[in-house]
């Protein structure tokens, strides 16, 4: 699957959920409905492996079954989160249709616009932004998704955020008193 669990045990659901095994995941859920809800050590559910595996069907699976969309892990990423970070676009699609929150701060302050900004991935940046996500808000470091997109040589997202930057009115500026 391509996915990192960093070595870390996880179980038969999350590892059916990762791969898109939707029978397995039947079955599990059939036998042990509370599987849905277990985390491994890092915090993430059988949903969070299934957006990062971009199985839709998985999802939807999981939805229908109870699965929260806004659980998030102990490093605050949702399901949303992950299906963005892991490239799978038409994941994170359908999370967003199907409710997910996208205005959310992981640890250490990255939003959904500042990942997209940093993999170049312009569709879930603009999918951010046009769903209430400021470009402007700084992680703890003090980057903002321009400058994970400066760090990572991504001139058209670049180009797009300090367009943005420009047209922003006057008034919305603080000035001093």
């Amino acid at each position: 699957t391509g996915v990192q669990t960093c070595g870390l045990p996880i179980s038969e659901m999350m590892k059916a959920a990762i791969g898109g095994e939707i029978d397995r995941i039947q079955e599990i859920l059939g036998a042990s409905p509370h599987e849905l809800k277990k985390t491994d050590a890092e915090g993430r559910t059988a949903i969070h492996y299934g957006a990062m595996g971009g199985h839709i069907a998985v999802l939807e699976l999981l939805i229908q079954s109870g699965a929260s969309l806004n659980t998030v892990d102990s490093k605050r990423r949702s399901p949303l989160f992950l299906a963005e970070s892991h490239g799978k676009n038409e994941a994170f699609t359908f999370l967003l249709a199907q409710g997910a929150k996208i205005n959310q701060q992981a640890m250490g302050g990255m939003t959904i616009a500042m990942v997209g900004a940093h993999s170049g991935n312009m569709e879930v940046l603009t999918a951010a932004l046009e769903n209430g996500v400021r470009p402007d808000i700084k992680d703890h470091k003090g980057k903002t998704a321009l400058d994970y997109a400066k760090a990572a040589n991504h001139s058209e997202i670049v180009s797009y955020l300090e367009s943005l930057a420009a047209a922003k009115p006057a008034s919305s500026k603080k000035t001093a008193a």
